[in-house]
């Protein structure tokens, strides 16, 4: 091994050894959710992890996202841990992968270890890609993530063939894994790639049956939580107003980090940068990720997290453009905007809807504070760029 590959396995191993020590400190000012005094999804997902396919009120959607229930019986089979322990462990397991895999993409992407970093962070401090599920690691969401930035990876690579084969396992942890292969596919119809589009097209159909219809044909669910349920409601669910506004103000949201930090010289240098088919691929990535979350069920600010393949990237890029202060500022202020510090309240029904809001169609006092708290941050992120450089370090 020569010294170059030892100075960056030190390196890769020290931010692993940071990315667990961050999830721990991150779970320390988050408190557990008591499983014996609420009824939610995660009833279904411990009842399904501990009787499988024979539970009773075996329902969709969560039927569909078996990977991670088996996962966790596994290893209560395999070990003295509880099930509830086993999905704790699970969580911890898959954050770090998510993690990790933001820093590894992003660094290799970016060309930038700065914006691998950085993005790593922006993506530990949003309030439920990590914190949420450190307080409900019952969520399928736990691997996703990180099937979503490996599919990505592949897709970005060119990598058809695997790409499939991940897609085709990730969807039986969440559906949106599945995103990439149909951005990646979307993309090369966009770009009149039709000889690449004829030589995969079977594959490509064969992994949606394998992966999509056949686990929905053979799995016995008894009933369906599904938003979406007809062809009706294709034009009911966007007609729902209030609905549309937790949308649209759970994406804003969520993209705070880069608004901090965006300016027209540095798009200009990001368009530099990214070539025109991994832009066109990302938009298209976007635009499936709010279509799906559109359609999607109640809790808004969940669905949009998927967002977070767009966000990377931007920062991956706006990282190195961006000062010292402007960093720590956008860092500093998300850490307390999504209230990484306090306890979700589960205790009190209106306080937990207002933590982050975005809930169903519910529309509070809170939510407004929210946006204007955003306005107010991207504001100052202005004012701190108008300062003279003499004043602020770089």
């Amino acid at each position: 091994m020569n010294k170059t590959r030892l100075v960056n396995f030190w390196n890769i191993f020290f931010v692993a050894m940071a990315i667990f020590i961050l999830i721990v400190l991150i779970d320390l000012f988050t408190n557990s959710l008591d499983i014996h005094k609420y009824d939610w999804d995660f009833k279904f997902y411990i009842a399904f992890a501990e009787d499988g396919f024979s539970m009773d009120k075996l329902s969709s959607p969560g039927a569909y996202r078996y990977m991670t229930p088996f996962l966790v019986s596994a290893l209560h089979t395999l070990s003295s841990l509880s099930i509830p322990e086993a999905f704790k462990i699970l969580s911890y397991m898959g954050l770090w992968l998510q993690l990790m895999g933001i820093y590894l993409f992003v660094s290799y992407y970016s060309k930038s270890t700065l914006g691998g970093i950085v993005a790593m962070l922006v993506t530990a401090f949003s309030a439920v890609n990590v914190k949420f599920l450190l307080f409900d690691p019952f969520r399928p969401d736990i691997f996703a993530y990180f099937i979503v930035v490996l599919a990505v990876y592949l897709a970005l690579k060119k990598r058809v063939l695997w790409l499939m084969i991940v897609t085709a396992i990730g969807v039986q942890f969440r559906e949106f894994t599945i995103v990439p292969l149909i951005a990646y596919f979307l993309n090369l119809g966009f770009n009149r790639e039709w000889s690449e589009l004829k030589r995969y097209a079977i594959p490509f159909i064969l992994t949606l049956i394998v992966s999509v219809l056949l686990p929905r044909m053979l799995i016995p669910i008894t009933y369906s939580y599904q938003n979406f349920k007809s062809i009706n409601d294709l034009l009911v669910i966007p007609l729902n107003g209030w609905r549309d506004f937790n949308w649209l103000y759970t994406i804003l949201l969520y993209f705070l980090p880069t608004f901090i930090l965006l300016t027209r010289s540095k798009i200009k240098k990001i368009k530099e940068l990214i070539s025109p088919q991994d832009f066109t691929f990302i938009t298209i990535y976007a635009l499936l990720v709010a279509l799906l979350s559109m359609y999607g069920g109640t809790d808004l600010a969940r669905f949009t997290t998927y967002f977070f393949i767009p966000q990377i990237v931007m920062i991956g890029f706006l990282a190195p453009l961006s000062t010292r202060m402007e960093l720590i500022y956008m860092l500093t202020a998300l850490f307390f905007f999504n209230k990484i510090h306090t306890d979700i309240p589960v205790w009190n029904s209106k306080l937990y809807m207002d933590w982050y809001g975005g809930y169903a169609n519910i529309v509070t006092t809170a939510t407004y504070m929210h946006l204007l708290r955003m306005v107010l941050i991207i504001g100052v992120a202005v004012l701190l760029r108008k300062l003279p450089k003499t004043i602020l370090p770089t």
